[in-house]
């Protein structure tokens, strides 16, 4: 093989890996973009505290259906991480807020986190002691979505829940 063709084949898997390895860089831009958390039956996300009230509804779902999940302040539905102020009150007011809207009580963890350089509250909870209520009503966890569960639907969610040894039938 000549020189000439050496020099050729060099210079051509040259172009090829320059334009390899700039796809590779316009891939991993996409993959920046696209959001990191998503919305499902045990994560919820909000823009900020200001939709804290919705927040504990979800926490309520979350629990009556999968008994653990995660909340996030700070980001958006569509996953956009837009960060917001954090403050010790801030923390302290959504644990407050949970502590004082959910039945029976839960002690979550409730955390400043930073994604993307941006603050963020993270709130993870967990409990069995089905059903949970939050602000006197019981949600259930569908999907990405909190729906409210009538007194038939809470009856059931109480009966599946209830141990034989709890039922009043079982007592004599």
């Amino acid at each position: 093989m000549s020189n000439y063709t050496k020099v050729n084949i060099y210079l051509s898997l040259n172009n090829i890996f320059k334009q390899v390895l700039i796809i590779f860089k316009k891939r991993m831009e996409m993959i920046k973009m696209k959001p990191i958390l998503v919305e499902d039956e045990t994560t919820e996300l909000k823009k900020s505290t200001s939709e804290l009230k919705e927040g504990i509804i979800s926490i309520v779902s979350i629990l009556n259906k999968n008994h653990s999940g995660k909340l996030y302040f700070g980001i958006k539905d569509d996953g956009t991480i837009i960060g917001q102020d954090v403050s010790g009150k801030t923390l302290r007011d959504v644990t407050k807020a949970i502590s004082d809207n959910i039945e029976p009580k839960i002690y979550p963890s409730v955390t400043n986190i930073k994604i993307d350089d941006k603050e963020c509250v993270l709130v993870e909870f967990e409990g069995d002691d089905v059903p949970y209520l939050a602000y006197g009503r019981a949600y259930m966890r569908v999907a990405d979505r909190d729906n409210h569960l009538d007194i038939k639907e809470l009856r059931k969610l109480i009966l599946k829940n209830t141990s034989d040894n709890e039922k009043w039938d079982s007592l004599e």
